[in-house]
């Protein structure tokens, strides 16, 4: 069993030690703080950044060019109904012709 003197002699020969740890825990801890608010007060400074010189500039471009992209709309809407329209026709004929097929097949079993 240790005695009074012997815990008391570790305890001052481990002061070093535990002042070391807790001043590198302490370090640590404050550069993580640091690095948080710093990425916290950047983030919301580019923020404010892009709000003020970016979006009005992209929103001036799409003004400038709404007609334009109004007609593509309109182009791009009328060729996707041709292509559905299209589609669906080719779809019912491949259908017709395989059951005129089928048709053919059954009614050559059944005589």
């Amino acid at each position: 069993m240790l005695t009074e003197i012997q815990i008391n002699e570790m305890l001052e020969a481990a002061k070093p030690s535990i002042i070391n740890g807790f001043k590198e825990e302490i370090s640590k801890n404050i550069t993580w703080e640091i690095r948080e608010k710093a990425a916290a007060v950047i983030q919301k400074e580019v923020e404010a950044w892009v709000k003020e010189n970016v979006i009005p500039e992209v929103l001036k471009g799409l003004t400038e060019r709404k007609e334009g992209f109004i007609g593509l709309g309109v182009e791009f809407g009328q060729q996707a109904v041709q292509l559905i329209s299209q589609s669906m026709t080719d779809t019912l004929k491949k259908k017709l012709e395989s059951s005129w097929e089928r048709k053919k097949i059954f009614t050559a079993m059944m005589d």
